[in-house]
């Protein structure tokens, strides 16, 4: 597509938008620019919320696809993410995932839609293919990376549509330009290919630090946790970080007030026991030094038996902490504070019932943290040291009651 507003995304819009002369159609523009997003979804529809500097919600439900009029196509799916870095400043970008494969990119805050790319080729004579778009990382305001977790076993499969990849792509015409093969990064256990599968990714100096997951196609089995390391101004092949007796470790944030740090959360191998599980799971604080990338601070759950299980994400506070969901033995879900210099652990936000609790964000002075269960976000006040204390939550009131899952920023 060349970067103009597709018809089932205009089907969308027209229930909370309006249009102007030209027919450019636009979301009700906000009456501040946002600087944070939050995703609430119940795994069906999804809806994005924005929230300005303080935390403090503009529009609850900007864009909503369960209040789309029935009959009419809905834009966003129940699988809905946001970019693990910020858009340049005045956009905000959405990543839908598997089986709508799309990327929306929106001006902040007028609304207006700037254009939406497909992830894959499409075409009469090309096989279909679903590339599951993990994130997506501006190299500048013309190319962006996009990592797709799929891989395309279809023998006819084009270049561009082969997936297990990192592609670059023309944001002048929307098409894809080129893609970087992850496919050396693939593992053989036991005769079976344990895929790359790219997910989260963080620029750090000259070099593009992207998370793999490293599963098997049915996703039952684990590889070795691994970090690849990319150069974002050449064609090099990728090498990896390999990160010893972890595995699943698909997220990577960047650490704030840093240029070179970043943070690698590692959730363990699935479809495995608890004590399987803890035994892969782990933070690592990790470096940039020019060409070289090294670990400078490790946590393991398997450690301490004490240590709650780590559970997909982790939200970097400084160069040595981070705010953790983890479970204790009896299955309860909750945010940790996690001090990887010292090995401590502090419950600050009990959860309750698995997977209630979603991917949060540190404001400098605040953690805010979805919390599905309750259907709200939680704030807490840093105070140091590892002290939080709790203030009063927001309760973005969604259309149709959906949980906050996500919250990130999307100014630079």
């Amino acid at each position: 597509m060349k970067g103009q507003p597709a018809s089932w995304v205009i089907l969308l819009l027209l229930w909370s938008c309006t249009a102007p002369a030209d027919g450019i159609v636009a979301l009700t523009e906000l009456p501040e620019r946002p600087a944070y997003a939050v995703i609430s979804s119940d795994y069906l529809t999804s809806s994005v919320g924005v929230l300005g500097e303080d935390a403090e919600p503009i529009e609850a439900n900007w864009l909503d696809s369960g209040s789309a009029p029935p009959g009419l196509a809905t834009a966003l799916s129940g699988d809905v993410t946001l970019p693990t870095s910020a858009a340049p400043s005045g956009e905000l970008a959405l990543i839908d995932r598997l089986g709508v494969d799309i990327i929306t990119r929106l001006r902040i805050p007028s609304g207006e839609v700037v254009g939406q790319y497909h992830t894959s080729l499409r075409g009469p004579n090309v096989s279909a293919f679903r590339p599951n778009p993990h994130d997506i990382l501006y190299l500048d305001r013309g190319t962006l990376l996009v990592s797709r977790s799929e891989p395309n076993l279809a023998p006819e499969s084009v270049r561009l549509n082969i997936g297990n990849d990192i592609i670059r792509m023309d944001l002048g015409n929307g098409e894809i330009a080129d893609r970087i093969d992850l496919s050396s990064l693939n593992v053989r256990i036991d005769g079976e290919t344990i895929y790359a599968r790219p997910s989260r990714m963080v620029a750090r100096g000259a070099l593009i630090l992207v998370g793999l997951a490293r599963l098997s196609l049915d996703f039952m089995r684990s590889g070795p946790g691994a970090v690849a390391i990319l150069r974002a101004d050449d064609s090099s092949p990728p090498t990896t970080l390999e990160l010893s007796g972890a595995s699943g470790c698909g997220e990577v944030r960047p650490v704030p007030g840093t240029e070179d740090a970043a943070l690698v959360t590692c959730s363990g191998p699935g479809f495995v026991d608890e004590e399987v599980r803890r035994g892969g799971a782990a933070l690592f604080l990790i470096r940039v030094d020019g060409e070289s990338v090294r670990i400078d601070l490790e946590y393991r759950a398997a450690t301490d038996p004490d240590r709650p299980g780590i559970w997909g994400s982790a939200i970097p506070i400084d160069e040595g902490s981070a705010a953790v969901i983890g479970r204790d033995r009896s299955g309860e879900e909750a945010y940790y504070y996690v001090d990887l210099r010292t090995g401590e652990h502090r419950l600050i936000h009990a959860g309750g019932a698995p997977f209630t609790l979603g991917v949060g964000s540190f404001t400098g002075t605040e953690l805010l943290l979805p919390d599905a269960q309750r259907g709200i976000v939680a704030r807490l006040q840093f105070a140091g040291d590892g002290e939080f204390r709790p203030l009063e939550p927001i309760d973005l009131q969604t259309d149709h009651d959906l949980p906050p899952r996500e919250i990130r920023r999307v100014q630079p």
